[in-house]
């Protein structure tokens, strides 16, 4: 599982949409550890949104598989025009070094 000192970011485009236009909603972890097993799930169960399966792959920057990054998208698409942004996202993972669940929010939503 990713480390303590993964670095977390997201983004949604585009930024103006209407009802039905559908976003693009991205997570991007970097770090060290086992990215494969991390669960890509960035927005479910909201009634104000139409939430479509996220893709996601993993990236091993060294041949140890140290290094890593994990990329996710997911399409949203707004149900009401009440909906005036998009729900922020975290990401959990497991911290070998304290032996608990922690949880990072991304640096940024835009």
């Amino acid at each position: 599982m990713p480390s303590v000192n993964s670095k977390v970011e997201a983004s949604a485009t585009p930024t103006s949409v209407n009802v039905g236009d559908p976003i693009t909603l991205r997570l991007k972890i970097t770090g060290t550890g086992n990215f494969d097993r991390v669960s890509s799930n960035l927005l479910a169960g909201d009634s104000h949104w139409k939430i479509y399966s996220p893709k996601s792959h993993s990236i091993q920057r060294t041949a140890s598989a140290s290094k890593a990054r994990r990329l996710s998208e997911q399409p949203i698409i707004p149900n009401d025009a009440g909906v005036a942004s998009v729900p922020s996202v975290s990401f959990s993972y497991f911290d070998p070094e304290t032996g608990n669940m922690s949880r990072a929010r991304p640096r940024r939503l835009r």
